[in-house]
């Protein structure tokens, strides 16, 4: 379908196939792999950084570009990934960007990320009632497997920067 000018119409440009669509998400697979290599590349353009910290403004157009590519890569597979596999990421990119002290990077791109799926509000209204904090981390208890990947988050001493 086409518009008068014949440009194609924004709904119908075909979107690419998930990964499930290569078959078993797992190393192998052109999406995951294509995913994985995206992602080595940008934390290790943020080591070589190391931090933008007082740094000179070329350095932190570096670090902008870093946290850009970031993002970019998180909006362009998250309909393409399983929810499961997406979020495990999600977390394990946010460690790797504390381990090299993006603290800010981490908690914006990566735990928010992850806490954006269970609310919309501000975290320390849920904090303040035990079982509204329950209900919106814990839906299904805590022997859930997102219980797992959401309890190291939540007690790390990076969670409120």
């Amino acid at each position: 379908m086409e518009d008068p000018t014949g440009l194609p119409l924004p709904g119908s440009v075909p979107q690419p196939p998930p990964a499930t669509f290569f078959g078993a998400v797992a190393p192998g697979n052109p999406v995951v792999d294509s995913f994985e290599a995206e992602l080595r590349d940008v934390l290790s353009f943020l080591r070589r950084l190391g931090g933008a910290g007082e740094a000179q403004p070329q350095q932190h157009d570096l670090h902008r570009r870093g946290a850009n590519t970031l993002f970019n890569i998180w909006i362009k597979y998250k309909p393409r990934l399983p929810e499961w596999y997406y979020n495990e990421k999600l977390l394990k990119v946010g460690d790797s960007l504390a381990q090299i002290k993006e603290y800010k990077l981490a908690l914006l791109q990566c735990y928010g990320r992850y806490l954006q799926q269970f609310v919309s509000v501000n975290s320390d209204d849920i904090i303040d009632d035990v079982d509204c904090f329950k209900s919106t981390f814990f839906p299904n208890g805590l022997r859930d497997k997102k219980a797992a990947l959401t309890v190291p988050f939540i007690y790390t001493p990076y969670a409120d920067i």
